[in-house]
């Protein structure tokens, strides 16, 4: 009797640990499960399950009409939860691809109390949105990121909040970067940037200076005007992407430098005028200096 006890409690204890294993097991795979569909959505899109993506609450100041809460990603199509979803209603609305493509599809848009679903094509490739012209984009991670863009007369698009180098993707950075350096060489005088590049310091006031250079990174020229405070760092007086330097005749200085800065479709003009051996430059922003360089060309 006490034996079969005994092989009873050693049979029960053997059950309980396998149970807790079987248990721990069962955990650790839904768990794997939740967080390679949580991370993969060309998985998901294999066995059509359904992937969540809640947002961390984004700082968007007072400058947006648009504030996403959640997607939800199924068989059923792209649910988009919003804090405000009625300023999509009457909005265009265009889907990207994650390398920020056009998805030229038959999309059709259902609109509920506190979201809309876009179905009728393979929405486990949206990765971006585009609301009117407010840009959603990271959708499938743990934070969107957000563009938002007015419309102005004679001029076009005009990008009113966010950082557009912080997540266009590698593909448009690189687009961008060939498109800037074409349209630099192409209306620039050969050879002047070249002649303009560095730092050029006043003659009258060493403490102000004029830089022009090129931006590896951000793939664009650049004109810097700055000043040198004691006890300081240098303070920007003035600064901007330079569109390209066109050299021409006056009759009144000689050769003038037309410098074309800005956004391109709304950009502004300076002037530099070399001295006649160009080795000083004025700047039309502080006429009243003359700069030469920092460090001389050998």
């Amino acid at each position: 009797m006490r034996q079969n006890l005994y092989e009873g409690k050693i049979a029960m204890k053997k059950w309980g640990i396998a149970a807790g294993v079987g248990l721990l097991l069962c955990g650790a795979l839904i768990f794997m499960n939740l967080f390679f569909r949580e991370g993969d959505l060309d998985k998901a899109e294999v066995n059509r399950s359904r992937v969540t993506f809640q947002y961390r609450k984004a700082k968007l100041e007072d400058s947006s009409l648009v504030e996403l809460i959640k997607c939800v990603y199924d068989a059923e199509g792209l649910h988009v939860y919003l804090k405000n979803p009625q300023v999509t209603e009457k909005a265009a609305i265009t889907c990207y691809d994650k390398e920020y493509y056009k998805m030229d599809n038959d999309w059709k848009f259902t609109f509920a109390e506190d979201h809309f679903t876009i179905s009728g094509g393979d929405t486990y490739q949206i990765r971006g949105l585009a609301i009117g012209y407010i840009q959603l984009r990271e959708l499938a991670s743990k934070q969107y990121t957000l563009l938002e863009y007015t419309y102005a007369y004679d001029i076009g698009p005009m990008l009113v909040y966010g950082d557009p180098y912080a997540f266009y993707t590698e593909r448009e950075l690189e687009e961008q970067k060939q498109e800037e350096m074409e349209y630099f060489t192409k209306l620039s005088t050969p050879g002047v940037f070249e002649e303009l590049e560095g730092v050029w310091v006043s003659e009258e006031n060493p403490e102000m200076m004029l830089s022009f250079g090129y931006d590896e990174e951000k793939g664009k020229h650049f004109i810097h005007y700055t000043r040198k405070i004691k006890g300081a760092s240098e303070a920007t007086l003035f600064e901007d992407n330079l569109l390209f330097i066109s050299e021409q005749k006056s009759g009144m200085h000689g050769n003038v430098l037309y410098v074309a800065y800005g956004r391109r479709n709304h950009g502004k003009q300076a002037f530099v005028v070399f001295s006649e051996d160009r080795k000083s430059i004025t700047f039309n922003k502080n006429p009243g200096l003359t700069y030469v360089r920092a460090n001389p060309k050998q």
